[in-house]
């Protein structure tokens, strides 16, 4: 089954640039709750660098794909003045769009993919990806919410390894992508000197995502090396089922010459 291992970035837009009548609905219930000035400023900072949660105040500057069988992969962002060109990072193909063209050719290449996996992907990364693709009236080709445990997915599968990894839900303590790469040996994108956290602040001030790129990549290889390892490690029948076809530690694998796949609008023959 052709499996393609997605991820994104997303920043928010400038809270002083919104009009007043958006400042005010996303500031009510912080206006009704601050006990006084200090809580007030706390809690304004916090929605200010929260924006880029919300489909509806942010916006996607990064897809990350890796295709789960051949370890290639395609790192589509956005580069503010267009001073950024393609170029490649190690299995990576690095390519400054638009968002709108980000999203085209995320959906273009989905039709050739039958099994999604994400990490946190279902309360987050997919929601997003539909929102973002309404507002630029683009159609998924995939639905990537359709049930959420697996036997209701019939089009297509999409595994959110936290939704796995947390046994949907039943652990109390979730934990992020960083706590779970530490725990199975992976290594973490954060030790490349750049966060998600630093994503909207170095894109607001025009230096691109060139250089964040590799660590972008970094965490969709994340996600590949995560699910392989657990289904192991953790030995159900269950995860096995649904990792053990992730070959986690195979890196570097062939290129897509003459392999009828074409990750840079991610097509692939079958």
């Amino acid at each position: 089954m052709p499996r393609l291992i997605f991820d994104i970035e997303t920043v928010g837009e400038d809270f002083d640039a919104l009009d007043e009548t958006t400042q005010k609905v996303l500031t009510r219930w912080i206006e009704k709750e601050a006990s006084n000035a200090e809580d007030y400023r706390l809690a304004l900072e916090d929605l200010k660098s929260g924006l880029g949660f919300s489909p509806l105040t942010g916006e996607i500057v990064a897809i990350g794909v890796l295709d789960g069988d051949r370890d290639q992969g395609v790192v589509y962002f956005q580069a503010p003045g267009g001073k950024e060109s393609e170029s490649t990072h190690e299995n990576f193909k690095l390519k400054p769009m638009t968002e709108k063209e980000m999203l085209e050719n995320f959906w273009q290449g989905a039709k050739n993919y039958d099994e999604f996996i994400s990490f946190n992907g279902r309360a987050f990364d997919v929601p997003f990806l539909m929102i973002r693709s309404a507002i630029h009236n683009l159609r998924p080709t995939r639905d990537l919410m359709e049930g959420r445990y697996l036997y209701q997915q019939k089009s297509c599968r999409h595994i959110d390894l936290l939704d796995q990894l947390t046994f949907y839900g039943a652990v109390r303590r979730k934990g992020n992508l960083q706590l779970w790469a530490r725990a199975f040996g992976v290594k973490s994108p954060k030790s490349e000197g750049v966060s998600g956290d630093d994503i909207g602040r170095l894109f607001r001030r025009g230096l691109g995502l060139a250089a964040l790129a590799p660590t972008l990549a970094l965490g969709v290889v994340l996600n590949r090396l995560g699910g392989g390892r657990c289904g192991l490690a953790l030995g159900g029948r269950h995860l096995l089922g649904v990792f053990g076809g992730l070959d986690g530690h195979r890196l570097g694998g062939g290129g897509l010459g003459g392999s009828g796949r074409l990750l840079g609008g991610h097509a692939r023959s079958r």
